[in-house]
């Protein structure tokens, strides 16, 4: 059984038979994850989004290096139970049918496709692209890559119309100081 809950915790209920192959064969899992899978009462994990990932990836490895039929068996179904994260999903998705050739070529591909979701506007963010936003937060306001520019040259009446230019809350009709 798996639920997701407001909270982003997924319950996964591990059965003690999955519990014993994933704590036996998963060997890339972090001691974190390794103690609580082997501590968890009925088999039962909370976790949050990211570390189900991780449980999930550590299995998909696992599963592709056994060699017993009945383990492969068992981690691949465990695999396929764990939910992706919403990116995942949308990548899994998007690249269904494509026959990558090479892990570089797949590469490309997700760098392509990040690099164009990077660059595209977004209206829950104003209109801005990640990129733009991303420097908006990280960078000084003069580093040439600041994606606003100051005018340091403009007089105070072209900005007496302005709804952002006012003067203590009110609109631009006194002398300064001015609130931008």
């Amino acid at each position: 059984m798996i639920q997701l809950n407001p909270d982003k915790i997924r319950v996964v209920q591990l059965t003690p038979k999955e519990q014993k192959i994933i704590l036996r064969h998963c060997q890339s899992m972090d001691r974190g994850m390794y103690e609580r899978i082997r501590s968890a009462r009925n088999g039962v994990l909370h976790l949050l989004e990211e570390e189900c990932e991780h449980l999930r990836e550590c299995i998909y490895v696992e599963a592709n290096r056994a060699t017993l039929p009945k383990v492969k068996s068992i981690l691949g179904h465990l695999h396929n139970r764990l939910p992706a994260t919403p990116a995942a999903r949308v990548f899994s998705e998007e690249f269904q049918g494509y026959d990558f050739k090479s892990i570089e070529e797949l590469n490309k591909k997700l760098q392509q496709d990040m690099d164009a979701r990077n660059a595209t506007p977004d209206p829950d963010m104003g209109g801005l692209s990640p990129n733009q936003v991303t420097r908006l937060v990280y960078f000084s306001w003069d580093d040439d890559r600041f994606p606003l520019r100051f005018n340091t040259q403009i007089r105070l009446s072209d900005l007496k119309h302005s709804v952002f230019f006012t003067k203590g809350g009110y609109p631009l009709n006194a002398s300064g100081p001015y609130i931008l």
